[in-house]
This record gives structure tokens, C-alpha cells and sequence, in this order.
């Protein structure tokens, strides 16, 4: 039986990339993909989006009922 060394036992672990992006039209974009996905899965929802001076304010009202 082969003996290991501690820094050998452990796996090497590499650290996660996150990609972050500072585009504000690839998030408008995302959230505008993720209302349309939920719309189109048969939710009611409204999203409504302001222009700001210093941002986008966005919301989204989802109905606690089924849509019909």
C-alpha cells in the first residue's frame, strides 16, 4: 500500500472563474429573456421599465393566480 502525502491525498482544487459583465444592455437583455421565458410557460406577469437619471428600474408584478 503506497503512502500519500497530505498534499498529495488532496485533490487540487481550482478556483472558480465567475464571468461578470458591466454591459447594462446584456442584463436588460437577460431579464427581458427571463420574463418572456416565464410568459410563455403560461404565467401572468407585467414588467414595466423606467429610465432613470443614475439607473433602470424594473418591475416585475407576477398574478398569484393561473393565468387562463
Amino acid at each position: 500500500m503506497k503512502h500519500l502525502s497530505p498534499s498529495q491525498s488532496q485533490k487540487k482544487v481550482k478556483p472558480k472563474r465567475q464571468a461578470i459583465s458591466r454591459d447594462v444592455r446584456i442584463a436588460m437583455n437577460t431579464i427581458k429573456q427571463s420574463v418572456t421565458m416565464v410568459k410563455d410557460n403560461g404565467m401572468d406577469l407585467q414588467m414595466e421599465e423606467e429610465e432613470l437619471e443614475d439607473c433602470y428600474q424594473i418591475t416585475i408584478q407576477i398574478s398569484k393566480k393561473k393565468a387562463k
